[in-house]
């Protein structure tokens, strides 16, 4: 079934549940800064090699050349290869490291982030969206306007497939927020954010990054979350059905992993990022 909104539009075995509405959203708009925004794709998995936690550290690398002016305003979309990213707080708990030897082994490596929030699961098929940019000197730019800012091409994408996302904790799913993006009361994207210098001044700057499961075994993910947790001797524990994919949503549940449909998903929020870079 072609798009009829865009007919170069690669539909894979939508279904019942898909309609297009990219003609009725508006256009997603930046912050007008010194310098004008980049965005840099890095999806192929085929280049990510083993080196993952030195993709999810990457954004925090742009964090510091664009402080340093050394890169423009920034928009990544990236993916990685199946791993758990937990936070510096957590990599402080006394079973951390054991945690993280016994996941390695079942080729669920750790990697560490710098910002808040708890574990959350890399993978194929989990797209990742960062933004990082100087704090906007008009007027008040405050961390509910970096959510915003940053949910708004995912819930203008999300809205292309017929969804409506609405911002909220989803009690029982990782990495729980006020500014996650769920459907139906499901989580389908985690949202977390840090500012480098004081957010009261002029010349902070701004990384915030989001999550979307697009196309994975919850099921396996959400397990392997919570045996890390166990390892590390906490109690804590996540529901899988507390979350959903954006194929599921789609598609429904009980289909296989389908590329397609995840290059899809990376088309279409390119094409909405990209046109936001290029006004």
């Amino acid at each position: 079934m072609p798009c009829q909104f865009r007919p170069t539009c690669p539909v894979v075995n939508l279904g019942m549940h898909y309609h297009c509405r990219m003609n009725r959203t508006a256009k997603l708009i930046l912050p007008v800064l010194e310098q004008p925004w980049q965005l840099e794709m890095d999806t192929d998995i085929a280049m990510t090699g083993n080196r993952f936690d030195e993709r999810v550290a990457y954004d925090e690398k742009l964090l510091k050349q664009v402080a340093a002016d050394e890169k423009p305003p920034t928009i990544r979309i990236w993916r990685n290869r199946q791993c758990l990213v937990a936070t510096v707080k957590e990599s402080h708990k006394a079973g951390f490291k054991a945690a993280c030897t016994a996941s390695a082994l079942e080729n669920w490596p750790v990697a560490i982030r710098r910002t808040g929030g708890t574990c959350f699961p890399h993978g194929p098929g989990v797209l990742n969206l960062a933004l990082v940019y100087p704090r906007p000197v008009d007027g008040e730019w405050l961390m509910e306007d970096s959510y915003t800012l940053l949910c708004a091409p995912l819930q203008r994408l999300l809205e292309s497939y017929g969804l409506d996302a609405e911002t909220g904790e989803v009690p029982g799913s990782f990495c729980d927020g006020k500014f996650n993006l769920q459907v139906g009361k499901r989580k389908l994207v985690g949202t977390s954010q840090r500012w480098k210098g004081n957010p009261a001044l002029a010349g902070s700057v701004i990384l915030s990054h989001a999550c979307l499961l697009v196309d994975l075994d919850l099921l396996e993910a959400t397990a392997r979350i919570n045996q890390f947790y166990r390892r590390c001797g906490s109690t804590v524990q996540f529901e899988p059905d507390a979350c959903a994919t954006l194929r599921e949503c789609v598609t429904g549940p009980g289909n296989p992993f389908s590329a397609d449909f995840v290059e899809q998903v990376i088309e279409r929020l390119s094409d909405i990022v990209g046109e936001a870079v290029r006004a």
